[in-house]
């Protein structure tokens, strides 16, 4: 059915993606969300070359299920079928490995894995897990475990289950776009399409957001397909009203059967239901001899029954093959939405809940002790036995002749068992003695056993929580180390710090505003519950009054502490307090309602108590002494239509908001006209303190304004994506967060950065923001939220977004300047100033018709760059200083079909090296020197003969090669003829290693040293499945050592400026940076798709962009430090932990059994830093 299959192409691609590396993989999806069809019309339809899947469920019999899986693939190897046969798991291990050896690459896809746990017992369960585990390890074949969502944490039982915790793909029930195509493409594909786009949609409509829909839909698609308007090729409203809409359609289909069979072979029904029904609701295959066996005065009207159910498609019927004779016939419910959904059959499940779940492990128990010879040792006793006792008196329905025949002999053991009783106990005791001396050794295994799984259970937790609190994820990775070691926890926290500052947590008296004293020695939290004072070097906090306080400020010296203890009614009350001691000194204020703020270590207040309206009004404005002594009426400030207002950190000036203009007035001489410093319309904000020459505003829209007061000119605007009525203003000047008005998130704007970068979200699982406050010395940021408060490490290291649009596709390029230059879809080159003291916007440099176009070469010199665009290739030169672009067509003969896949530009700066490819022309392969200032165009040749090439003549990629030039002149290429050094007079070359064979997609990259020394090799990782290679080939040696630490899916890479550190992107979205000298490099998070990099001039910077058109700008690790995720194990817990105080920590009452707190506040006096 893969011609029929839409929606899921990008799942495929991903999972794909992730198993060439990934040895044991899990797909989780709830029940309905398509798993099944996913693997078998979408995943293994689209196998790469090379990859040979084997595919099968456990059933109830999980082991054989594995050696039946194998037996169809081993025709060509009658040695490992013998040994499969007579053998035991080991050889079902061998047998896949075998295979493995046979077929290259191997995938082992077990789907509705769930059944391993409700249709198999707890031996079978290990047995099968180990098994799984071992063809993972030891025959290195790639598995894949499919199941429902709910019974992933049944696979921590299992310690060989334990990876797939670090390798889940989440599968959800497409939706949107991707569901529409499901359900039109396929009828569009036979030539039938819905009578209007409107029953389209209504039928989506009926599903949307339902959990478990899919089959749903499938069941009522087909039910339309078969009413569809054959004369005009139609899916029609009339036949999807006939079967009752998506939701009717199942249940009505299943009524209707019942209406027929009559009301007196309903019991029949039920009783196959009960039995191919588990207690936990998912299917139970049997076979239908056995599943007929329950009916002994009645075979003949259930095998009718049965075969009705299976002709009107509720239940499925198929032959499983066998090994010594014929195959065994299997029935099964069609799909689990029957089960849920079909209201009869949820009506007799409810009345049969308490009996069903026994039921299954008398199933299951029964065919244990039949395997296994029916030896007394598998029959239920003691409690078991007693308990089914009780049950089979009230169980109303029957039982299958094996389960009647293990009852019966449980029943005979029962009897001797009375008469072995006081035997039994003494050999009870003896055991216990036995168990006793032995309990040492494996208490110790199984302690560890118990760490590690729970380890990748929290490891897995901690991915959950990534993109929405990445310092919960953190937190989860902390006790992920903290029960075992592990290389996935030690990536995953570099990855969650890579998403957001880590920031510190605490809680106060349910706080509402928060004040830093002016030498960050005192943090002062205000709220309902009054007032805490936090001390910088241990965060010890004291509380200094209980009733309802906010925060005003602290004197210059931090010796005092003011506090507003009104609740907005006169007459305003102020508080002030002594501190170290805590101590209230005196209590300020008047009768009147009025703002107060506290600068220049005295209060200063405007009051607002005044029958006139309030923008309008005249307003009283005074300054107060805080021992009490001295109050001064400054004069009557009169605006008009004020909306805001605050005073400059000197107390010098009164900066407002009055009909869109910011004016700044005096105020010592408030009745003096005031200076217009700028306009902004709208619902604005603004801020002046703490800085002194600069006032912002910001609006509803999320526009920030940034004035120079001095010079009332508009220094900077910035875009926030959100409300900006909320703002802090780092005193260091580098930073400016923005929020809402009391909802949202804070966004970081770094104003050091340049100025096209986004802002950084601040993420965290928190309600409302109240206020944000920036340290002193810039280090952190406070922000206030209910009930909790959050301290931001602004010291740390974060990426920058520079744009996110289809407009930003790989590669981008650094200018000589440190600008960064674009590349497009649309046919359009940009340069982007990354200087944050430019005024310049994104420009574009040079645009053609909307096809794509790809950066190939920079000038050293900065005059020009070269660029790729259209299909066939056109070279183009662009000028950087907007003088026209030239164009050269390359001189391929008319018709050929040709792709120019790398360019390497001389020197000079005036011949370009271009690596071609053709289409069904291998003959015209190989590379071309293009002349930039004549256009004339010369062919090296670079088809090899005889034992000097690597592909066959004919073939796609013979006579292929890829060049560069290095900084001293010369040319050297590698490809099909091997790595060689040329001599452009002669045309002639030397051969400095034999050829190595491409990849099927021609990803082949070159990379000098600038000391022209060493040519790199890349072989992309670039179409699903393939692996890449990194080689450094030393010139004056011949020496040549594989690069093995950036891992093997990698598809760019550069150099610094210096030639000693090397910057590699994969096809995951990672980055690695370290020495070229192969050392384990440092790791950057951040893309999620292949991702190409190029690193500044000056050897500070790191760009990148992602295929899905994200650009982002790196910090240079400081690689005299060693990467985060290698520190000793001891090492690296305590810098976590230095980072956050947030933990994780068991709690049997939560689902997940752990849960997050607040740890012990550390303080604020160090500030934890780190390096990637």
């Amino acid at each position: 059915d893969a011609e029929y299959f839409f929606g899921r192409e990008a799942e495929v691609e991903a999972v794909w993606g992730k198993l060439p590396t990934a040895q044991l993989l899990g797909v989780i999806g709830a029940s309905g969300s398509g798993k099944s069809s996913f693997l078998g019309a979408g995943l293994v339809p689209a196998r790469p070359e090379g990859w040979a899947v084997v595919r099968c469920t456990p059933g109830t019999a999980a082991v054989d299920a594995l050696r039946r899986a194998i037996y169809a693939e081993l025709q060509s190897f009658p040695e490992a079928i013998q040994d499969l046969a007579a053998g035991g798991d080991s050889a079902i291990v061998q047998a896949f490995g075998a295979w493995r050896h046979e077929r290259g690459q191997a995938l082992l896809i077990v789907d509705q894995f769930e059944e391993l746990f409700t249709q198999n017992l707890g031996e079978e369960q290990r047995r099968c897990a180990e098994a799984l585990g071992r063809i993972a390890l030891d025959a290195d074949v790639h598995v894949l475990l499919s199941m429902r969502d709910d019974f992933l944490m049944r696979c921590h039982d299992h310690e060989s289950l334990a990876p797939i915790f670090s390798e889940l793909t989440p599968l959800k029930p497409p939706v949107g776009g991707a569901l529409r195509r499901a359900v039109v493409q396929p009828a569009l594909r036979c030539g039938y399409r819905f009578e209007d786009e409107a029953l389209a949609d209504e039928i989506l409509a009926e599903v949307e957001g339902e959990r478990g829909a899919l089959p749903l839909l499938a069941f009522a698609l087909a039910r339309l397909w078969e009413k569809r308007d054959r004369e005009n090729g139609l899916i029609t409203r009339q036949a999807y009203r006939d079967i009752g809409g998506v939701g009717g359609a199942l249940a009505q289909h299943a009524e209707a059967l019942m209406e027929r069979l009559g009301t007196e072979r309903h019991p029949i029904v039920r009783e196959l239901f009960r039995n191919l029904v588990t207690a936990e609701g998912t299917r139970a295959a049997r076979d239908s001899d056995e599943l007929l066996s329950v009916f002994r005065e009645s075979r003949k009207d259930a095998g009718e029954v049965l075969r009705a159910l299976i002709d009107a498609r509720l239940l499925t019927s198929y032959e499983l093959p066998s090994d010594d004779g014929p195959g065994r016939q299997r029935v099964e419910v069609i799909h689990e939405s029957l089960i849920s959904h079909w209201p009869r059959l949820v009506g007799w499940r409810t009345q049969d809940a308490d009996s069903a779940r026994l039921r299954d492990e008398l199933r299951q128990a029964a065919r244990q002790w039949h395997e296994h010879g029916r030896i007394d040792d598998r029959l239920w006793t003691g409690s078991l036995y007693r308990e089914y006792a009780v049950w089979r008196e009230r169980y109303p329905g029957g039982l299958t002749e094996l389960e009647e025949a293990f009852a019966g002999a449980m029943d005979v053991a029962a009897t001797r068992r009375r008469r072995r009783r006081r035997i039994a106990a003494a050999s009870a005791l003896a055991l216990a003695v036995v168990v006793a001396a032995v309990f040492g050794t494996l208490w110790r295994r199984s302690v560890l056993e118990t760490r590690r799984t729970e380890a990748s259970k929290l490891l897995a937790l901690g991915q959950l929580r990534l993109a929405d609190h990445p310092n919960a994820a953190l937190a989860y990775a902390i006790a992920s180390l903290e029960r075992a070691d592990n290389d996935p926890a030690r990536r995953f926290a570099v990855e969650a710090l890579w998403q957001g500052p880590p920031a510190l947590f605490l809680q106060g008296p349910n706080p509402w505003s928060v004040t830093w004293s002016p030498d960050g020695r005192w943090l002062a939290l205000g709220g309902s519950q009054g007032v805490e004072v936090l001390e910088r070097e241990t965060g010890a906090a004291r509380r200094i009054s209980s009733a309802l306080e906010r925060t005003v400020g602290f004197t210059s010296d931090g010796r005092r502490l003011v506090t507003r203890a009104d609740e907005g009614a006169p007459p305003m009350r102020l508080n002030v307090w002594a501190l170290p001691e805590g101590r209230l000194e005196r209590t300020l204020g008047h009768a009147e309602v009025s703002g107060a703020v506290l600068v220049a270590d005295r209060l200063l207040t405007l009051t607002f108590d005044s029958p006139e309206p309030i923008r309008t009004r005249s307003i009283p404005v005074r300054t107060l002494s805080l021992d009490g002594t001295t109050e001064q009426e400054l004069g009557l400030w009169r605006p008009r239509g004020w909306v805001a207002w605050d005073v400059d950190p000197t107390g010098t000036f009164l900066f407002s908001l009055q009909g869109g203009r910011l004016i700044q007035q005096r105020l010592d001489d408030l009745s003096a006209p005031g200076r217009l410093v700028g306009t902004h319309e709208g619902e604005v904000e603004v801020w002046v303190w703490p800085w002194r020459d600069r006032a912002v505003t910001g609006d509803s829209t999320g526009e920030v304004r940034i004035w120079d007061v001095p010079s009332a000119r508009l220094e900077r605007t910035l875009r926030s994506p959100a409300d900006a009525g909320n703002i802090a203003l780092d005193p260091q000047g580098r930073f400016l967060a923005t929020a809402g008005r009391g909802a949202g998130l804070p966004l970081l704007f770094d104003l050091t950065a340049p100025r096209v970068a986004q802002p950084a979200p601040l993420l965290a699982d928190v309600d409302d923001l109240l206020q944000m406050r920036f340290s002193p010395d810039g280090s952190w940021l406070a922000t206030v939220h209910n009930g909790n408060v959050i301290l931001w490490n602004m010291a740390g290291r974060l990426s920058m977004v520079l744009g996110s649009h289809e407009s930003i596709p790989p590669p981008v390029a650094f200018t000589p300047d440190g600008d960064l230059l674009s590349s497009s879809n649309d046919g359009v080159l940009r340069r982007w100033p990354l200087s944050p003291v430019s005024v310049d916007v994104v420009r574009e440099l040079w645009s053609g018709p909307r096809e794509y176009l790809a950066i190939f070469a920079m000038d050293p010199a900065g005059r020009f760059v070269v660029v790729s665009w259209g299909s066939p290739n056109q070279i183009i030169v662009v000028p950087l200083d907007d003088s026209p672009a030239t164009s050269h067509r390359l001189k391929f003969p008319e018709g050929v079909n040709f792709d120019v896949l790398g360019a390497s530009l001389d020197p000079g700066a005036r011949f370009l090296a271009l690596a071609a490819s053709t289409f069904g022309y291998p003959e015209l392969n190989g590379v071309r020197i293009l002349d930039l200032s004549t256009g004339e165009e010369r062919v090296l040749d670079t088809h090899p003969e005889g034992p000097d090439r690597c592909e066959e003549p004919g073939s796609s990629n013979w006579g292929y090669a890829e060049a560069v030039w290095l900084r001293d002149g010369r040319l050297v290429s590698d490809g099909d003829a091997g790595l060689r050094i040329w001599d452009l007079a002669t045309g002639s070359s030397r051969l400095l290693r034999p050829c190595r064979k491409l990849q099927p997609s021609t990803g082949l990259v070159l990379l000098a040293t600038p000391d022209s020394g060493t040519v790199l090799r890349l072989d992309m990782a670039i179409q699903v499945g393939e692996t890449s290679s990194l080689s450094a080939f030393d010139l004056a040696s011949g020496d040549e050592r594989e690069i093995l630490s950036h891992g093997n899916r990698l598809v760019s890479l550069d150099l610094d400026p210096t030639g000693t550190i090397l910057v590699t992107g994969d096809r995951n979205g990672v980055i690695r940076v370290g020495p070229l000298t192969g050392e384990e490099p440092h790791l950057l998070f951040g893309h999620t798709g292949p991702v190409w990099v190029a690193v500044s001039p000056d050897g500070r910077w790191i760009a990148s962009s992602d295929s899905d058109g994200t650009a982002r700008l790196w910090p240079m690790p400081d690689l005299t430090k060693p990467p985060l995720h290698t520190l000793p194990h001891d090492e690296l817990l305590a810098k976590l932990k230095s980072l956050t105080n947030l933990r994780a920590v068991p709690d049997e009452t939560s689902g997940t059994g752990w849960r997050l707190e607040v740890g012990p506040f550390p303080g604020w006096a160090t500030v934890p830093e780190w390096n990637p």
